[in-house]
């Protein structure tokens, strides 16, 4: 979404490293399209992924990773 609003903005520099990314990627299938998971702008909710990782990692990097699936 901030890749729309933005294109010129340069993500890359900020991109996590690319377990967490696979791991968030992993957990978003994990927790499938329970509408629960997601909020009304129809956006997976942070809160979801991050119990589902076990909370082994911080909210701010779960919300990066997300820029880059």
């Amino acid at each position: 979404m901030l890749r729309e609003i933005r294109p010129d903005l340069e993500l890359f520099r900020y991109k996590p490293d690319g377990e967490i990314i696979s791991l968030v990627r992993k957990a978003i299938r994990k927790l499938g399209k329970k509408s629960l998971n997601y909020g009304q702008d129809g956006l997976i909710k942070v809160k979801p992924i991050f119990e589902e990782l076990d909370k082994e990692f911080s909210y701010a990097d779960i919300r990066l990773a997300l820029l880059f699936i």
